[in-house]
Order: structure tokens, then C-alpha cells, then sequence
């Protein structure tokens, strides 16, 4: 996984990055599903407001995951980012888990009993009695 760390209008800590790098890093149990992270971290340059923004992108199989968090303390908006981030990708996976399809085993019995019932019933697919039905009249 690539991972982006950018400031604006503030420096890189060391700690951030370290604290982005390990929960990042944990992220990557989830084996070939973030190829890009990039985590924007923006300092408000208007003091009163003391709203600090950090933004996580991450940029999955045919997706990407966003997360925007605000904050007066940078290093506890980051935390609340990548926590919401972990969630996000959690909640990516397991429904991504929901759609791939696990081929079912069947016994050589079970697929041949299927095979005598269907030529007991004596039973055409629906297209071929139509034909049928077609041809007599």
C-alpha cells in the first residue's frame, strides 16, 4: 500500500506519522484491498474558529473510501480519523465478503440422484416445451 501524508499550513509531526504509518499498517489485514491511502492533515489559519480538518482517502477496488474529520486538537482529530477510516473499511470488506461466491461441494450421489430425479419427473426446460407446444399446432 502507498500511503500519502500531507500538511497544510502546518508541519508533519514525527509522532503523526508514526500514529498514521501503525494504524494504517493494521489496515493491511484485509490482503489486497487499500492500494492508496492519503491522509490531508489541514491547521485552520483563522484562530478563532480552531476547526482542524484531517482527511483520509483511501482508494480501493473500484472505490474510494473518504473520511473528514474536524477538531480544535489535531493529534485527537487524527485518532477520531482513523479510527472512523477503520470502521469504513471494515464495513467495505464485509459487504464486499457478501457477494463472492464459494463454489458448494457436491458428492458424485447428490449430483447423480439430482440427474435421476430430473429424468423421472420427465421434465423439459420451459424454452424446449414451448418449441414443442409451437410444433404441434
Amino acid at each position: 500500500m502507498q500511503v500519502n501524508i500531507e500538511g497544510r499550513n502546518t508541519e508533519v509531526q514525527k509522532s503523526w506519522r508514526s500514529l498514521i504509518e501503525n494504524k494504517l499498517a493494521k489496515l493491511e489485514r484485509y490482503p489486497n484491498e487499500i492500494t492508496h491511502a492519503r491522509v490531508t492533515i489541514t491547521h485552520s489559519l483563522h484562530h478563532h474558529l480552531g476547526d482542524n480538518q484531517v482527511q483520509v482517502v483511501l482508494s480501493v477496488a473500484g472505490r474510494t473510501l473518504t473520511v473528514k474529520k474536524h477538531g480544535a486538537q489535531i493529534p485527537s482529530v487524527l485518532r477520531t480519523a482513523l479510527v472512523a477510516a477503520e470502521r469504513e473499511i471494515e464495513s467495505y470488506h464485509q459487504n464486499r465478503k457478501r457477494f463472492v461466491k464459494t463454489p458448494v461441494a457436491q458428492s458424485p450421489e447428490t449430483a447423480e440422484s439430482l440427474l435421476i430425479a430430473m429424468r423421472s419427473a420427465n421434465t423439459a426446460p420451459a424454452r424446449l416445451q414451448r418449441a414443442n407446444r409451437s410444433r404441434a399446432q
